[in-house]
């Protein structure tokens, strides 16, 4: 299969993930609408794992369709690389939800378990992401 033919599965149970090491987040700062969380076992600082999670509620706007902006979500795995040549990069995983304040909760959980499958269950997505290559 191919991404330009793959299939999703709505309205099914998610399968939860077995084995593995767990990893400890603590959280650093909460503000209003952000959360940052931080590996604390990971030594040195420079090369910590951390998450940021933004929310961004729907807010009066004269110009959308309804009166109001779309509601936002953002969750951010960042993971910092030390390259062969000294300097640290940050690889960064995202997965960002926009939706209409009209948007009912089972819609809302729709969209999240297709990128759910499109992030760790479907080959042909999980490839794509790791080489970086429209392969349709």
């Amino acid at each position: 299969m191919s991404l330009s033919t793959m299939t999703g599965v709505t309205g099914g149970s998610v399968a939860g993930f077995t084995g593995g090491s767990t990893i400890q987040f603590a959280c650093v700062g909460v503000t209003a609408n952000r959360m940052e969380l931080v590996v604390e076992a990971d030594t040195p600082l420079t090369s910590r794992r951390r998450v940021v999670i933004i929310v961004v509620p729907p807010n009066p706007n004269a110009a959308a369709p309804n009166g109001y902006s779309q509601a936002r979500s953002i969750f951010r795995f960042i993971k910092p690389k030390l390259l062969a040549n000294g300097k640290t990069v940050a690889n960064t995983a995202e997965l960002k939800v926009s939706f209409d304040p009209e948007t009912t909760q089972a819609e809302v959980q729709e969209m999240l378990d297709i990128i759910a499958q499109a992030a760790a269950i479907n080959a042909d997505t999980r490839r794509m992401f790791k080489s970086q290559i429209l392969n349709g």
